[in-house]
C-alpha cells in the first residue's frame, strides 16, 4: 500500500509540475518535442511512412522494416528468408493502410503484405520468386474505398481487387498506358487519381469500369496532388499549387514555389512538409502563420518524409534520417476530472494520497477523483 501512495504522490507531483510549466513556458497551448529514432529501438531512422491504426498502435514504415509502436516500445517486423511465407514480403516499406477489418496492408518493394493482428502472421501478394526481372520501386499503388474494397494498381497497368474469400486480387479493370495510375486516394466514395499523362482524374468505381466526373489537366502539368482537411490540393511542375472546391472549381493557393512532400491539417492549421528539406504552417486561408513556429525550428534543416495525425492531437513527423518526431499540446497531458457525488463511489479504491488538504482517490473505473477541503465539513468531489 505505501508503494502505491508514493507512485500516486509523484502522478501528483507531476501534474503540478506540468501545469506550472505549461503556464511559464508561454500563454495560451504549448507543445511537447520527443524525438524517437533507432536509439529507442525504431528499425531505421529514415521513415517513409506513418499510420495510427484503430486500436491506437502507430505503424512506422521504414527503409529497414515494418515498426509497431504502442506507446512504449517498438516491435520490429523484418524480412525473414527462412520463414518467407509468414514475413513481410520486404524489408523497405513505402506506404502503410488499414481496412475496415482492422488489417494492415504494406506497399513494399516487389509486393504488398497484410498483417493479420490475430495470428501476427503476414500473407503476401504479387512478390515475384524470381529476380530476373527488374523490381521497380513505385511499382503498386495501393487504396481502402469507404465501404472495405482494397484496389491495387501495378504498374502493367491492371487495377486488382482484393477478395477477402479467396484471399487474393483479381483483375478489376486494365488501363491503357497512358491512363496508367501514379497515385490515387479516395475522398468519400470519388477516386481520386494521378495519371501517366500528369492529368488528375475524380471517378466512381462502378460495374469493373472507371466512371469519369472531371479531369484536371496544365500545360506545365499535375505532378502530385494531397487529401487533406476534406479538401484536394494539387500542385504543378512549376511548383504552383491549387485546392479543388465546391463544385469542382479550382482555386489558386498562395504558398510557397516548392514542391510538396506531404501535408497535415492540426490544430486548424496547415501543415506543409517540403520535398527538399523544412516546413512551414498556414492557417485555413493559406495565410502563413506563426502557430509552431518556435516547435517546429529544429525541424528548418530536416527532410520530412511524412505527416500523420494521431489521437490526442498529437502530430507524428517522418523523417529522413532522423526518426520519428512527436508534437503534442501540453494541455492534454491528462484528461478531465469529471464532478460527481461522492457518497455514490461503487468502485474499487486502489490508492489514496493528501495534497494541501485535498484528499486524491484512485479508483478502478471510475479513474482518479479530488476530495477538495477533505478534512474539513462538507467536502466535495471533483
Amino acid at each position: 500500500m505505501n508503494k502505491v501512495f508514493a507512485l500516486l504522490s509523484v502522478f501528483i507531483g507531476l501534474l503540478i509540475t506540468l501545469t506550472v510549466r505549461g503556464d511559464d513556458v508561454k500563454p495560451g497551448i504549448s507543445f511537447y518535442f520527443r524525438q524517437l529514432d533507432n536509439r529507442n529501438g525504431l528499425s531505421n531512422s529514415s521513415v517513409n511512412a506513418i499510420l495510427q491504426d484503430k486500436d491506437q498502435l502507430l505503424w512506422i514504415g521504414t527503409w529497414d522494416g515494418l515498426n509497431r509502436y504502442d506507446g512504449a516500445k517498438f516491435n520490429v517486423y523484418n524480412h525473414n528468408i527462412d520463414k518467407a511465407e509468414n514475413s513481410i514480403g520486404s524489408n523497405v516499406i513505402q506506404a502503410i493502410k488499414e481496412d475496415n477489418n482492422g488489417n494492415i496492408w504494406v506497399n513494399t518493394i516487389g509486393g504488398i503484405s497484410r498483417y493479420h493482428k490475430s495470428t501476427g502472421k503476414f500473407s503476401r501478394y504479387f512478390y515475384r520468386n524470381t529476380t530476373s526481372q527488374k523490381i521497380r520501386e513505385n511499382e503498386y499503388e495501393l487504396v481502402v474505398s469507404p465501404g472495405g474494397d482494397v484496389f491495387c494498381y501495378s504498374a502493367d497497368g491492371i487495377l486488382s481487387k482484393y477478395n477477402f474469400s479467396a484471399d487474393k486480387f483479381t483483375t478489376y479493370l486494365k488501363l491503357r498506358k497512358q491512363d496508367g495510375i501514379l497515385k490515387m486516394c479516395f475522398l468519400g466514395d470519388v477516386l481520386w487519381y494521378l495519371t501517366n499523362q500528369q492529368e488528375l482524374v475524380a471517378a466512381n468505381l462502378e460495374n469493373n469500369k472507371l466512371q469519369i466526373i472531371k479531369k484536371f489537366s496544365d500545360k506545365s502539368g499535375i505532378n502530385n496532388f494531397f487529401i487533406v482537411n476534406g479538401k484536394i490540393i494539387y500542385s504543378l511542375k512549376n511548383d504552383k499549387h491549387y485546392a479543388i472546391g465546391t463544385g469542382y472549381i479550382n482555386i489558386p493557393i498562395s504558398i510557397a514555389n516548392k514542391k510538396i512532400k506531404a501535408i497535415c491539417w492540426y490544430q486548424s492549421n496547415y501543415v506543409v512538409a517540403w520535398e527538399n528539406q523544412g516546413l512551414s504552417l498556414y492557417n485555413q486561408d493559406f495565410k502563413e502563420t506563426q502557430f509552431l513556429k518556435n516547435e517546429t525550428k529544429p525541424l528548418e534543416n530536416l527532410k520530412i518524409t511524412a505527416l500523420n495525425l494521431g489521437r490526442d492531437n498529437v502530430l507524428w513527423i517522418g523523417t529522413d534520417g532522423n526518426g520519428l518526431i512527436q508534437i503534442y499540446p501540453k494541455e492534454n497531458f491528462f484528461g478531465l476530472l469529471t464532478k460527481i457525488n461522492g457518497k455514490s463511489i461503487n468502485k474499487p479504491i486502489r490508492a489514496f494520497a493528501e495534497e494541501s488538504g485535498n484528499l486524491w482517490v484512485g479508483t478502478k473505473g471510475n479513474g482518479v477523483l479530488i476530495f477538495n477541503n477533505f478534512w474539513k465539513s462538507g467536502a466535495e468531489s471533483a
